[in-house]
């Protein structure tokens, strides 16, 4: 149930030449890049991803929200559903920068809160979300503060026994926006 949208901002001539290549192409997948992310959704693989045998993402850079991804499910009963999101922290590091410098014949750092090693480079992102169902639609900004690497919960949302969505935009504060999975964990009352 999940797809992806992204409106084109490449040229007519490459639109042209992409579309006199015919023929089904296979699924290629990169690897995330701290430093650039492409303009439509690009499959990603990495083994921070959720999946069984393909651990595999969407990412895409920001945007003002015209990228989107959709996960679309057919529920079994009307009630209320926890919805989780899963953010791929662990695949969200960035490579240790520089070296500490030597004084006195002792590594000092450089300055507050800038050690060396790894760190999240996506901390305080807000990810975009639209929950849908014949109900109606919420939009839910999610921030990446003090998050699980896995499965975070957005919220307890009603749905009923029919297709539910939930929508991600690359519209963004940070400088990418990850889809990997969602999941509906119905509530008994």
């Amino acid at each position: 149930g999940f797809s992806c949208y992204a409106v084109s901002r490449e040229s007519k001539l490459k639109q042209y030449i992409d579309a006199r290549k015919g023929g089904e192409e296979e699924i290629s997948y990169g690897t995330l890049n701290q430093y650039m992310s492409h303009s439509k959704w690009h499959p990603v693989s990495h083994s921070a991803y959720y999946g069984e045998t393909v651990r595999s993402a969407m990412c895409s850079s920001k945007g003002d929200g015209d990228n989107k991804a959709t996960w679309k499910v057919v529920l079994p009963e009307t009630g209320f559903y926890d919805v989780y999101v899963y953010i791929p922290v662990s695949a969200m590091y960035s490579r240790p920068r520089g070296r500490p410098r030597q004084e006195g014949g002792q590594n000092q750092e450089r300055g507050p809160g800038r050690g060396f090693g790894p760190r999240f480079d996506d901390r305080g992102t807000d990810y975009h979300y639209t929950l849908s169902s014949n109900e109606g639609s919420e939009e839910v900004t999610f921030v990446l503060d003090n998050i699980e690497d896995g499965w975070n919960r957005l919220g307890s949302f009603h749905f009923p026994d029919d297709t539910a969505s939930i929508t991600l935009t690359n519209q963004t504060g940070g400088n990418r926006v990850i889809a990997d999975a969602v999941k509906w964990v119905w509530r008994p009352e």
